[in-house]
C-alpha cells in the first residue's frame, strides 16, 4: 500500500510542477508568496498541535523563498552571475541546514558525521560547477542549471540518508516521492532541468505536507523500513558519492566531444568551399 502511495505522490508532485511551469510567469511568482501567506494561520495551528521543530520551519521557509526567487528570475531575467550566485546560495543553505542538524545528533555519531561530511563536500563542489542562467526559447524562459549527473546522484543519496538517519526512516517514503518526482521530470527534460524540478516539487511537497500534516504522519509512515546498521552503510555510500562528485567537479575539465567534430566539419567546409 505504501508503494502505491509513493507512486501516486510522485505523479501528484510532478503534475503540480508542470502545472506551475505552464502558468504565466508573474502568476507563478505571486503564488509562491500568496499561498504560504494564506496558509500560515493553518500551519501555525498545526505547529501548536504537532510541536514542529525550528528545523522544519527553517527548511520550509528557505525552500519557499527559493521557489519564489526562482520564479521571479523567470520574470525579470537577472544577469547570469546573479542567477548562478543565487543557486550556490540557495542550495548551499539547504545543505547547510541539514549538515548542522547531523552535527548535533546525539546517536549514531559516526553515520551522522559521515553524512555531514558528504554535505560539506557537495557544498564545496557547487562554486566550480557550471553556473545557472535564464535562457529564452521564443516567448518562453527557462532557468537551467547544468549540474553534473554525479553531483545530482550524490545529492539525492545524501539527502535520503539524512532523512533516514534523523527520523528513523518514518519519513523516508515521503522523501522518496519528493526525489522521485524531481528525477522523473529530469528524465523528461535533462540534467540541466533538475534544479528547477527539485525546487518546484519540494516547494509543492512542503505546502502539502504542512497543510495535511496529520495525514502524512499517520498514513505515510515507513518506520518499518528501518534496519539496524543500515544507517552506517547508507552514510558510507553517501560520503563516497559526494567525494566522487567533488573530485570530478574540481578535476581538469575535458573539452566537449562535439568540439572536435565541429572543428573537423569547419576544416572540411574550408577545403571543399569553391574558390579555396
Amino acid at each position: 500500500m505504501i508503494a502505491v502511495q509513493i507512486a501516486v505522490f510522485v505523479g501528484l508532485l510532478a503534475g503540480g510542477s508542470l502545472l506551475v511551469e505552464r502558468l504565466p510567469r508573474p502568476v507563478a511568482a505571486a503564488l509562491w508568496v500568496i499561498v504560504p501567506v494564506a496558509l500560515m494561520p493553518h500551519w501555525i495551528a498545526n505547529a501548536a498541535i504537532w510541536h514542529w521543530s525550528v528545523f522544519l520551519w527553517a527548511k520550509v521557509l528557505s525552500v519557499v523563498l527559493t521557489c519564489a526567487w526562482n520564479a521571479a528570475c523567470l520574470v525579470r531575467s537577472p544577469p547570469p552571475r546573479v542567477v548562478a550566485a543565487s543557486l550556490v546560495l540557495c542550495v548551499g543553505v539547504n545543505i547547510l541546514e541539514c549538515v548542522a542538524l547531523d552535527l548535533t545528533a546525539l546517536e549514531g555519531e559516526v553515520a551522522h558525521w559521515a553524512n555531514a561530511a558528504a554535505g560539506v563536500l557537495l557544498m564545496l563542489a557547487l562554486p566550480v560547477l557550471p553556473g545557472a542562467r535564464v535562457v529564452r526559447e521564443g516567448p518562453e524562459r527557462r532557468l537551467v542549471a547544468p549540474l553534473s549527473r554525479a553531483w545530482i546522484a550524490a545529492y539525492t543519496v545524501w539527502n535520503l540518508c539524512f532523512v533516514y538517519l534523523n527520523w528513523d526512516s518514518y519519513a523516508f517514503g515521503q522523501h522518496l516521492a519528493f526525489h522521485g518526482a524531481a528525477l522523473l521530470l529530469t528524465w523528461r527534460g535533462g540534467a540541466e532541468d533538475w534544479y528547477m524540478a527539485r525546487t518546484r516539487t519540494l516547494g509543492i511537497a512542503f505546502v502539502l505536507y504542512l497543510s495535511f500534516f496529520g495525514y502524512f504522519n499517520d498514513e505515510f509512515d515507513t518506520s518499518t523500513w528501518s534496519h539496524a546498521g543500515a544507517g552506517a552503510s547508507f552514510a558510507a555510500v553517501s560520503l563516497a558519492l559526494a567525494l566522487l562528485a567533488t573530485v570530478r567537479a574540481w578535476g581538469p575539465r575535458r573539452a566537449p566531444a562535439r568540439s572536435a567534430a565541429n572543428a573537423s566539419r569547419r576544416l572540411i567546409d574550408a577545403v571543399l568551399r569553391p574558390g579555396i
